[in-house]
């Protein structure tokens, strides 16, 4: 997931495999399982996998607005 930052409350939920998290510079390891909430949404937010086949769900977005897809989630989702 490439970093990101921005005006969203932010949860990440490993659901399969390990990733690392870094939230405000800060790194913490993620086994199958995990939830990261971040509540600042100044804080810069990256995961990256750690074992092949690792699957986040991440789910955020600024109180009272509906999503608007950042533009590397909107290239993703027209690659196909």
């Amino acid at each position: 997931m490439p970093a990101s930052s921005g005006p969203r409350k932010w949860a990440g939920v490993v659901l399969a495999g390990a990733a690392t998290f870094t939230v405000g510079g800060e790194e913490m390891a993620a086994p199958t399982g995990t939830v990261v909430f971040v509540e600042d949404p100044s804080l810069e937010r990256r995961a990256v996998a750690d074992a092949s086949g690792t699957t986040v769900l991440a789910i955020g977005a600024e109180r009272g607005r509906i999503l608007t897809p950042s533009p590397w989630e909107t290239d993703l989702l027209t690659a196909g």
